[in-house]
């Protein structure tokens, strides 16, 4: 026998037929996952079960019916020759692919051509050239982009997604039914179908290590406080700075969230000197178990070389203006003059300009592959809180700071989402199976079930003749495997997506300020990266 036998009971036929329907929309991420889509086997056996449940599919089970879309969405893109699209208007009963706007787009020639270049995105030309409209274009892409190439139920991107999509189609952020950026728990425990290697548990390292989880965390966290940040600027009146205490209060605690000293109770940072490097520290060698290529630099050489410096530089200012400047008795800032102020926003200004020639080491395609991408969020948001704060001042807010502060963003938050989803895609794409001709008269096919990815040796094999149902076991366990690494992969990346969201708001909001200098003309192209 080609494959190994196995000492399970053997399911009913009809039993079989329940679990196929019930993760009828895995069978066909399966297919894609694994390539098999082109070979067309699995691509034939999901018609026909639409064939025979078109009353479940097309019925009021609106919720399958997504799942299915999702599927399908999938599921075509093995096929370039557009040979999908035919194959499946063509099978009776189905569904209508051109009168369902999500399929329609995957058969342009069929249905609407307008769709083969993606969504349609907001015209940012002529007197629409402003950056506000270029983040709700940017929000237009990335809502696109989560609806067709990342369909996810993770809690939290799916959270992100509709925030996206308010700014995309209202052209700002809306409040937001549930947590904001919280994290689902997979529903899918660690089993004997996988293994720890392949995929380490998200969901037990936050648990278990309180200081990644807030590293990972801090991304939002500082996102949603500069934008509350550039709200108050919005509120101030006349030509004048954000009050010197106020801004303090900010800065203060973007500093804190960035290089905490206090620690935890438990985790392997509570007894280190350095919490803030510490925590830092936890995020690369758990999160390199999730990108493609191995990670040869260390995180000293990045600390030392980058962020050390910075939060020297950042805590100097910090205690400068704190020390300057009049404290009500419990120690707080009480008045900040007007020499303080300057001095705290000039020496910002300083250190922002050395992060922006920092920032291509973070920012350049192959980054991720270094221990500078694994941080690119958290640095990301690094300089965008002290853009923020640089902002809260009357003399940097000019048009051409703002357009400055602005694009950085918007670069920010493409990089991070294109470098995340391709991470994704690499993860998903290790994963597949194969068939194999068997010289053997009574075998002729052998399955190979694998995962590829570094560090994981996770493989099952079969034959026909091991069950009535040809590699039963095999396939169910494969597919619990697949479902695994693809939430715990999605919780990972979650963390990197949230922030994007208020970033994007934050972008808008930067041109309802007043600015200092009365010019009137477009912001000038100064884009270091290429925006759809």
């Amino acid at each position: 026998m080609a494959g190994p036998t196995h000492s399970v009971a053997v399911p009913s036929l009809v039993a079989v037929a329940s679990v196929l329907l019930a993760s009828l929309p895995r069978v066909a991420a399966e297919a894609c996952t694994a390539g098999a889509c082109a070979a067309g086997q699995d691509s034939a056996a999901l018609l026909q079960l639409h064939s025979v449940e078109e009353p479940v599919v097309l019925g009021a089970d609106r919720r399958r019916q997504g799942w299915l879309e999702g599927a399908a969405v999938q599921c075509a893109r093995c096929y370039p020759d557009a040979s999908w699209c035919k194959l499946n208007n063509d099978v009776k009963p189905f569904w209508n692919i051109c009168s369902n706007s999500k399929l329609a787009c995957l058969c342009p020639a069929m249905c609407q051509p307008s769709c083969a270049q993606g969504p349609p995105l907001p015209d940012c030309t002529g007197s629409q050239k402003t950056n506000a409209c270029l983040a709700r274009r940017l929000a237009c892409w990335l809502d696109w982009q989560l609806s067709y190439k990342w369909s996810s139920n993770n809690t939290a991107i799916q959270t992100t997604h509709r925030q996206l999509h308010q700014i995309c189609k209202l052209g700002e952020l809306r409040a937001t039914s549930g947590a904001l950026g919280s994290s689902s728990v997979p529903s899918l425990s660690q089993s004997s179908c996988s293994k720890p290697s392949c995929a380490p548990d998200v969901v037990a390292k936050k648990k278990d290590d309180p200081s990644y989880a807030f590293a990972m965390k801090t991304a939002k966290s500082i996102a949603a406080g500069a934008l509350n940040m550039v709200k108050l600027i919005l509120k101030s009146t006349g030509e004048i700075s954000l009050a010197g205490d106020i801004a303090f209060s900010f800065m203060s605690a973007f500093l804190g969230a960035f290089f905490p000293s206090s620690s935890s109770p438990s985790g392997p940072c509570h007894l280190a000197v350095n919490y803030g490097q510490c925590m830092w520290q936890q995020v690369k060698p758990f999160v390199e178990q999730y990108v493609q290529d191995q990670i040869a630099d260390s995180f000293e050489q990045m600390w030392r070389a980058y962020i050390l410096g910075y939060q020297r530089e950042w805590s100097g200012i910090n205690s400068t203006a704190y020390d300057n400047s009049q404290k009500f008795p419990n120690g707080t800032v009480k008045h900040m003059s007007k020499g303080v102020e300057d001095r705290m926003y000039e020496d910002l200004h300083t250190m922002w300009l050395f992060m922006r020639r920092d920032s291509e080491v973070f920012l350049l395609d192959y980054a991720i592959n270094t221990t500078n991408g694994i941080y690119l969020a958290q640095y990301a948001s690094m300089q965008i809180s002290v853009a923020t704060s640089l902002f809260g001042s009357w003399q940097f807010r000019t048009l051409g700071d703002r357009n400055n502060f602005q694009r950085d963003t918007l670069c920010y938050n493409h990089n991070v989402f294109v470098r995340a989803m391709e991470q994704r895609i690499a993860r998903l794409a290790s994963m597949g199976k194969q068939v194999t001709p068997d010289t053997s008269i009574t075998d002729p096919n052998h399955w190979t079930y694998f995962d590829h990815f570094k560090g994981c040796s996770w493989s099952m094999q079969c034959g026909f003749e091991d069950s009535i149902i040809p590699c039963y076991t095999e396939q169910t366990c494969w597919q619990q495997h697949v479902d695994y690494v693809t939430e715990q992969t999605d919780e990972l990346w979650s963390d990197w997506l949230a922030p994007l969201p208020e970033w994007l708001q934050q972008v808008i909001d930067m041109d309802k300020a007043v600015l200092r200098n009365t010019s009137v003309a477009p912001p000038t192209d100064t884009l270091s990266c290429k925006l759809p």
